[in-house]
């Protein structure tokens, strides 16, 4: 069993911030209440392959957790038998992972790279429209009148190759 010392370890080795290296990731954040330090702290975390994503979270993630071992020990394979349980699809194990872990860590998205700068998921479009708002004088911030769907259809666009170094950017302070 990985140790808490060693989970660290691995989020701190995680993911480089070369994106060409790392096409699969995730934004997760801790799910701590408020009153401790860190409570809804988030970031990407890349991976190089689809598997690499997917072994952290069944191993690294849940030895992140403060627990006593023996505690621990049970909960690992009580979350590993649900994780062999998951749907394949990445929204499907997401939801699974989320549903153990609350309390302690939340997964907002997983996938690739491209698929945050041009897919259809919900995070990736609020997150893409967070970096268009930012980056347009005429928006009226802090609010916009429009109202969040209007916002969100025509800012939430997907990021143009010209766009790719400054969101890339923008991702990587995401969040902290």
């Amino acid at each position: 069993m990985m140790t808490e010392d060693e989970a660290q370890d691995a989020w701190m080795s995680a993911g480089g911030n070369d994106r060409d290296e790392m096409a699969w990731g995730m934004f997760s954040y801790l799910d701590i209440p408020p009153a401790f330090c860190g409570s809804g702290t988030g970031g990407f975390t890349w991976f190089s392959t689809r598997d690499e994503l997917l072994d952290f979270l069944q191993t690294v993630v849940p030895a992140s957790i403060r627990m006593d071992d023996e505690d621990k020990e049970k909960a690992l394979e009580a979350f590993k038998a649900k994780l062999a349980a998951a749907p394949e699809d990445l929204e499907g194990f997401r939801s699974v992972v989320n549903d153990e872990l609350g309390g302690h860590i939340q997964v907002d998205w997983m996938g690739t790279l491209e698929d945050l700068r041009t897919g259809d998921h919900p995070y990736a479009i609020y997150l893409r429209a967070r970096f268009h708002t930012d980056h347009d004088e005429d928006f009226d911030k802090p609010f916009d009148r429009k109202g969040p769907v209007r916002i969100l259809r025509k800012y939430g666009t997907a990021i143009e190759s010209d766009e790719k170094e400054d969101f890339d950017e923008f991702i990587s302070v995401w969040g902290a």
